[in-house]
């Protein structure tokens, strides 16, 4: 799950889908809320602050990273008052296990390092080529 998607996932529990409310609930523009949602996207680091603030006992790692669980109080205290009752799992079972995701992404990200390194290294070697081939005519 995206941080857009867990964003709309946040407005769903909170103000039954209502982004306008999530918006002045926050302080932020409708609009602001609104591309998010609609664009996609990541939103800015004063709207996640703004989310933060409004929400205490959201788990902060799970809004930014994607980690854990909403919170315990969080879940317990929103889903009383909405009477949403969506599992919180079934977001992550829809979009697979994030640390696997993780762990298999770190390792994606470390191998194509690696890849850059060689072709950097390679790069420089074509230039001295270059140049000393220059320098001979």
């Amino acid at each position: 799950m995206t941080i857009d998607q867990r964003i709309k996932y946040l407005i769903a529990l909170t103000c039954e889908g209502n982004q306008r409310a999530f918006a002045q609930k926050l302080g932020a523009k409708p609009q602001t809320i609104s591309n998010l949602i609609n664009r996609g996207g990541s939103p800015g680091f004063k709207l996640i602050q703004q989310i933060v603030r409004q929400y205490p006992q959201l788990n902060p790692y799970w809004l930014i990273l994607g980690e854990g669980d909403l919170g315990e109080d969080f879940q317990t205290e929103y889903r009383n008052k909405s009477g949403y009752t969506l599992s919180i799992q079934e977001p992550q079972a829809a979009y697979g296990n994030s640390v696997e995701q993780t762990n298999l992404l770190t390792q994606r990200i470390t191998s194509l390092e690696r890849e850059v390194e060689l072709l950097e290294q390679i790069i420089k070697e074509k230039e001295l080529l270059i140049e000393h081939l220059s320098g001979k005519k």
